[in-house]
Parts: C-alpha cells; structure tokens; sequence
C-alpha cells in the first residue's frame, strides 16, 4: 500500500483470500476451491497483532506470551525459503494462533467488538465453525461420507454448538443460523463450561469457537488494512471464484443449489490443449432463483466489507458453463481423479436431438459417441506396444476394437497417476518387470498416455440428463473418428458443429446471462465490477457486459478476436470499459513470455514498439527496457485501468537489479496442471520497495506521465 501509494498507483488487485483448507495439505495452496466463500484463509493471519491484543498482552513478564513470541520468530525464520511452504505456513500458524485462543478466549465474551463480529456474521460462522469442527472429529472433509451428519441444518448446528437438541426447528431455513450469534457467544463465556486441555479433539465445543477466534482476528486484521489504504487514496480489488470445493461448507448446507453429478471447468483454449477439469460442482440456477440468489447477495455484501472493486473470475460461466461429468468410479473419487475438460460440453446448451439426427440419415449412434478405435489408430498411438494393449485392454468387434468389459465402465481409472491397471499390465507385459522398473514406469506412461487419447475418440457426447440428446465433442472434426466417417455424414455432422457451436445458444446465453448477472450487480454495494472474460467468447458477451457497466479484461496476447485484432489486441484500439493486463496469475510474466516465445514477442516488438527506421530485433533477453515499454504501452491505452503484476512492475527497474531469479520461476500458475501447486513467493520483501528511490521514481514518473496519476 505504501509503495503503491508513493509511485502514484491508486488499485492493489488480489487473488481470492478465502479458506480453501478442503484436504489441509499443499493442494489447499490454489485459491480458487474453497472450503468457504465466506471465511478468510487462515494463512494470512498475523500473529504478532493477535498477541498483542487482549489483557493478558500487555501483563509484564508473562512468560507464556513472551514464550509465543519467540515461537513466531522462530517460525518467521524457519519459514524464509525462495518458494512457499504452504503446508508448513499454516500448521505453524494454526498451533501458535490455538495457544493464543487459549490464552486469551475469556476476553472475547466481553469485548464489544466480538460481540458485534459475532453479530454481523453468525449467518455463515456458525455452519462454517461447525462444519471445521466435524472435518476435524471425521478426518476429511467429505461431509457426503459423515453419517447422520452429511446434510446441514439448522437442528443440528444448533445442537453442535449448544448440546441442546431443538426439535421445533428441525425444518426452519438456513437464513436461521444468523440467529445462533448469541448461542456462539456462550462458548467464550467463562463462567460456563470446564477448562479443556490443549487438545482440539475434546471438547467440540472448543472447536467451533477457535474458528469463531480465528476468523474474528483475521476479519479485524483485514478490516484495518482496508481503512489504511483507504486514507491513502488505494482501492483494494478482490477476486470472486467462479465456484466452491463439493467438500465446501456451501455444498454441505445449500446442496439442492449445486449440480453435484458434473464438475466445472473449460474447454479447450490459449491455456490448455485437453481443456480443464477444476473439480467442483456448478450451480443449480433454477434453485438460486427460487430464493432470490440469497447466497450471492450475502456473498457480495460481505466481500464488499473488504474490496472497492472485484474480479469475477470465469465470468464466461454465467452464460454457460462448461461441465464435465463426475466419475462414479469409487477407486477413483477416493485419488480425486477428474476427467479431462475435452469430454465436457457447455450448460445450458439446445443440444441436437436424436430426431434431428435421423432426420440426416444417421442412426448409428453409437457410432458416434464410443471411441472409434481401429488398428490403423492404435498402430499410430502405440507403435511397438500395439499388440500387447490389444491382448490386454481391447477384443475386436467388426472392423475395430472396443474395450473389455473389465475397463469400459471404470475407464476413468485411465486418467489416475497409480491405478491398479498399470501394476497388472506390467505383470502381463513382462515376468521381470522389477529388473526393468525404469523402463517400465516409461512404458505405463505412454500407453495411459495413449489409453486417454483414444477415450477421447469421439465425435458426439451423451447428454448427462438426457441419453436421447447429444452434444458435439470439442474439436470433433479433427478426430481420427470423425475423418474415418463416410463424406455425406462428415458433411452433416460439420453442419451440426457449425450450427451448435456459432449460431445455435447465443439467444439462450444471452437470456441466461440477463436473468444472472444483474442481481450480481444489485448486490455489489458499491464495487467496481469487473469480470475475466477469456477464452472462447460467445457472441452476446460483449454486449451484455457493456449494458450492465461490468469492466473486461484485455491481455495483449491473448487477444479477444484475433479474427480481427491479429495475433495481438491493439491497445490503442482498447474501449474504456476494460482493464488492460500485459499478464496475469495464469500465464507467464512479461519477462517469461519473452523468453520462452521469443519468435512471437519480435513480432510484437515489430509491430507496435519499434521506433521508425530501427530495424534491428530485440534482446532475446527480456531487458528492463523491454517490460518498460510493454508497460508503458498499456499505460497509454484508453483502458479503465491498467493492473499488471508485482513482478512486471519489478522487472521494469532499469538496474535489473530485480531481475536476479529466473524468469519462469515467477509464474504463479499453471492452469494445464491440475495438481500445480501455488507457491510462488516474490524474492522481494515489499516493504523494502518504499525504500528503494529508484523503483518508485520510475513507476511513479511512468504512471503520471500516461495521465493515471493520482
């Protein structure tokens, strides 16, 4: 805030800063699953603040406190590494912080502030504290699996918090939890109830008000940054994921309100090949709109507490989303096994009927949606290894092959790193499989390799809801299935794709979007909207964003319409209502990009950076003149506003003396990686940047030199 507020900036955009402790190990690290989407991750706790807060803090010679506090330097210490220890972070946090709620836990029940925390929050604090609560007692969070206790309502987190059973409220809302402000109260009440030990499995009482402790300092933390910035003219910018984990909080108390049986994701696009599978359940609309999308207003309204601004992540999903079916394969839900995004296709969507299909001559169906597998396609896959996958996974049926019984209805099972599958085949392959372990954990990788892309064989997918309705596999008509048609069959079908993908839903995103999106924008209280509107943009998205006065986002090489635009988005073509990016959290930094795709960025450099009569290429290593002038470029577009990243505005210090880390080790994500964990960790402390006269003369002159000063 202080070096933003110092070179002249006037917005700090964040990634989401929800709790995402679903698994409580390095997979929590993506901010985009969350266990709430209204609790704050306990990650970014200060400890030092909350010891300092209290009557016991300010007792002289307190040994247990000045014992915590030379805990947390220790910690701080142990924990300065180039990268994030995400799981060593929070469980250093997490046990500091249960001994501070010890010590200090009968001063909440007096301190007015808490009160009114508890208050203004109870709503969702007391299903969240009690959902924390059982995940610990269960040992998950797969509250599907928990018994009596799998469904949430008021009766039982009633009974959770208070050992009073309320039978008279058995059937009541969820809006009911609200009331549970007072009951949560009583749990720091010191006249009521036994010391517990040091032990948070008994009692669970002791459970569901840590988590009230925690998520009162983290609120108040946050709450103070929030009036810092704002008495230095900063505008803080959120970030609303587009869904919540199916082992969310949300799921196991709204579970009518989400499509459980499908996971979210997208299709194939700038970013992954395959598509991507991000593993939690859409949003059943029809039943948010039953209750006047209540959720989303009180999900807005509370973020509003902390951002002037947000982010709607994925905002393409509120005119359709991209599902992909869930596995019903028990091996595999237990390895958290997701299928490709390529077997998705897009909700709502008019799908092609079965009707209309016969009213073209064809009726082999099945034809079209099992995975057309010839010699010719497994010679090609599997080379050398053709013969033994064919003994092994197929049995010949006509002119092609189909696979056994045994792996055609847990085909899934293909897409785990260390199915049973691979052991067996190796088994089959060779009796001497141990002597070879090297070589066969290379021949296991290319025939999974193979065994997925020839699944993904097919022409048309299945409706989830519907057998007789049918969707167009995403980039059929370059399928060995589909080449391997008869030509006036390959025509029609080419027909179908054009129309389903390009003319066909436009209407009906629209009108889904228009009945969506604007009680999105009633409930902001205020909030700059903005939405990420990349990948494949249906044609209605544009207008609908301008109508409702929501911000796009624009990044140079990502352009929106390449049709029209060329490999690049023009900045100076840019329209006000957009937020102009040269990277994001989701592809590599400028310094990255340059580096690893260095024949594109000449182009670039060619077309819009070169001065008149230079005719000489660029470095191939990404200069602090090079970042400058990208940066400066979008500087001067007609852009809203222009948000890059800390490490594009790091790399621009014409020193360099930033730029001492290699430049592929600064990306944040990966999104072809399901499994990436996000442990980039910036090699600069920000609060040594307001010291450095250097940088911020620099960004403070670029910023007031393109007319965004403040």
């Amino acid at each position: 805030i202080d070096f933003c507020s110092a070179s002249q900036m006037s917005i700090i955009q964040l990634l989401p800063v929800n709790d995402t402790s679903v698994n409580d190990n390095w997979m929590d690290s993506y901010p985009y699953s969350s266990l709430s989407a209204f609790a704050l991750h306990p990650m970014y706790i200060n400890l030092s603040q909350v010891a300092g807060s209290g009557s016991k803090a300010a007792a002289p010679g307190d040994s247990k406190l000045r014992g915590i506090g030379n805990e947390i330097q220790a910690c701080r210490e142990a924990l300065d590494l180039p990268s994030m220890d995400y799981e060593g972070t929070v469980k250093a946090k997490q046990e500091i912080c249960k001994k501070l709620f010890f010590l200090q836990k009968d001063d909440c029940y007096a301190d007015p502030s808490f009160v009114e925390f508890l208050d203004a929050n109870a709503f969702w604090l007391a299903p969240y504290a009690t959902f924390c609560a059982l995940k610990k007692v269960f040992g998950h969070s797969d509250h599907s699996s928990w018994g009596s206790m799998k469904n949430a309502s008021y009766a039982l987190v009633k009974r959770m918090v208070t050992s009073v059973q309320d039978a008279s409220r058995d059937l009541d809302p969820e809006s009911d939890f609200g009331n549970l402000s007072r009951d949560l109260l009583e749990l720091f009440n010191p006249k009521v109830g036994n010391k517990a030990e040091l032990d948070f499995l008994v009692p669970f009482r002791e459970l569901i008000a840590y988590s009230c402790f925690l998520q009162f300092h983290l609120s108040r933390q946050f709450l103070s940054v929030v009036g810092y910035a704002e008495e230095r003219g900063i505008a803080l910018k959120g970030d609303l994921p587009i869904g919540v984990d199916k082992n969310s909080v949300e799921c196991w108390v709204k579970r009518r309100c989400f499509r459980m049986e499908v996971c979210a994701g997208a299709p194939p696009d700038y970013y992954s090949m395959e598509g991507q599978n991000w593993g939690f359940p859409t949003y059943n609309w029809d039943e948010m709109r039953n209750d006047s999308f209540s959720w989303w207003k009180q999900r807005l309204s509370h973020m509003a507490k902390y951002f002037h601004a947000y982010r709607i992540d994925h905002i393409l999903g509120f005119f359709r989303i991209w599902e992909v079916p869930s596995s019903n394969d028990e091996e595999a839900i237990n390895d958290n096994t997701l299928l490709p995004g390529l077997l998705g296709c897009f909700q709502p969507a008019n799908a092609i009927s079965r009707s209309e299909l016969d009213s073209k001559g064809i009726w082999d169906i099945d034809r079209l949606c099992k995975p057309y597998i010839t010699a010719e396609l497994v010679e090609e896959v599997f080379g050398t290894l053709s013969a033994p996958v064919v003994d092994f996974f197929l049995f010949k049926r006509h002119h092609y092959y189909e696979f056994k019984e045994s792996f055609r209805e847990s085909n899934v099972t293909f897409w785990m790193d260390n199915a049973k599958w691979g052991e067996n085949f190796l088994a089959f392959l060779s009796s001497d499989a141990q002597a070879n372990a090297v070589d066969m954990q290379t021949t296991v990788e290319k025939v999974q390799k193979g065994l997925r892309q020839i699944l993904q064989n097919v022409v048309l997918l299945r409706d989830v809801n519907c057998e007789d309705k049918f969707h167009p596999r995403f980039g059929c008509l370059e399928t060995h299935s589909f080449k391997a048609l008869e030509p006036w069959v390959k025509e029609a079908i080419s027909e179908f794709h054009e129309e389903y993908f390009f003319r066909r839903q436009n209407d009906l995103w629209k009108k889904n979007a228009a009945d969506i999106l604007p009680k999105l924008v009633e409930g902001s209280n205020g909030m700059l909207v903005c939405g990420e509107d990349l990948g494949l943009i249906p044609p209605c998205v544009p207008s609908v964003m301008k109508d409702l006065g929501i911000l796009g986002l624009r990044i140079q090489r990502m352009p929106s319409d390449s049709s029209q635009e060329g490999e690049f988005g023009d900045l100076s073509n840019y329209p006000y209502q957009v937020v102009a990016s040269p990277s994001c959290h989701d592809v590599p930094t400028v310094r990255a990009w340059w580096e690893e795709d260095y024949e594109r960025a000449k182009r670039l450099w060619s077309r819009d950076l070169s001065k008149d009569g230079e005719s000489d290429p660029p470095p191939p290593e990404c200069k602090p003149f090079v970042v400058k002038a990208i940066l400066d470029a979008h500087l001067a577009s007609g852009a809203c506003l222009m948000i890059a990243p800390l490490q594009d505005w790091l790399a621009c210090c014409l020193s360099g003396k930033y730029n001492t880390v290699e430049a592929s080790e600064e990306r944040i994500n990966d999104p072809t990686n399901s499994k990436h964990y996000w442990s980039f960790r910036s090699h600069v402390n920000v609060e040594d940047l307001c010291g450095d006269e250097e940088l911020v003369s620099l960004v403070r002159d670029m910023v007031s030199s393109s007319g965004r000063g403040r």
